[in-house]
């Protein structure tokens, strides 16, 4: 599962609908994403502990670290760095 752009409200609430098929994927290739917000979070946190594994995300942006960090949410994610 490739993401980019803006992982916002708009974004969350954009693929909502689509969340089953969304969260059997458990490896999100995130190089292209440009931002996250709370709400972006939120919906990853959702993703994350609706299966049995770790969300695998592949190149997060820093600001995406940084706001797991602040809600204590990193054991959700198992994270690698884009190569």
């Amino acid at each position: 599962m490739n993401l980019s752009g803006q992982l916002d409200a708009a974004w969350a609430a954009s693929v909502w609908a689509e969340r089953v098929t969304l969260f059997a994927q458990r490896d999100v290739e995130m190089s292209a994403v440009t931002g996250v917000d709370s709400a972006g979070l939120a919906l990853l946190v959702t993703w994350a502990k609706s299966g049995d594994l770790p969300l695998h995300l592949v190149g997060a942006p820093a600001q995406l670290l940084r706001l797991m960090a602040l809600y204590g949410v990193e054991s959700l994610f198992s994270l690698t760095h884009a190569a």
